[in-house]
């Protein structure tokens, strides 16, 4: 029980930092066809899990955004636990003005905000947290997909390979 409640203080601490993270990566519009875009939101998460000490592996795609695996723990020989979640969107660029997310209150709209890029940016702060307080019995990993607003057509279906393998 000393360890969860360390776990929560820890997420608590987090909680300020992540959702700044999660505003900016929000910010960076990255609609499926967007490639760019779409690799930038994976620099972001690949600038932040580097400063953590993760261990970064691109999926590079030509048409697609590059898929992303970020893990902690890499050297523990145990199944790793995975997360996962999508950095595409469907919304086209300037859908939501500039910037484009909108924060009122404890609200934060704008594209990706919970589909998907919320979701990835909990997983982080997850892997965040459990980095503080020593979490080493297994291997965590983040994958973060890149097509996936269009079934992976664009990657041929190769990003969906990715994350299944």
């Amino acid at each position: 029980m000393k360890r969860i409640n360390e776990l929560f203080t820890n997420i608590n601490k987090l909680n300020q930092e992540f959702i700044s993270f999660w505003v900016d990566v929000c910010n960076i519009e990255s609609p499926t066809e967007c490639k760019a875009g779409v690799d930038a939101v994976g620099e972001y998460f690949i600038n932040y899990a580097k400063k953590q000490g993760f261990d970064i592996e691109i999926f590079e795609q030509t048409i697609s955004g590059n898929c992303v695996c970020i893990t902690m723990n890499k050297e523990n020989p145990n199944k790793p636990i995975t997360l996962s979640g999508h950095i595409d969107t469907v919304h086209p660029v300037g859908s939501f003005g500039n910037p484009a997310v909108k924060t009122e209150g404890d609200y934060i709209y704008g594209p990706g905000v919970t589909d998907c890029k919320g979701g990835t940016v909990a997983a982080m702060m997850a892997m965040n947290a459990l980095k503080a307080i020593g979490f080493k019995k297994r291997p965590i990993r983040l994958l973060l997909q890149s097509d996936e607003e269009v079934n992976s057509m664009l990657s041929s279906k190769q990003t969906i390979n990715y994350i299944c393998n």
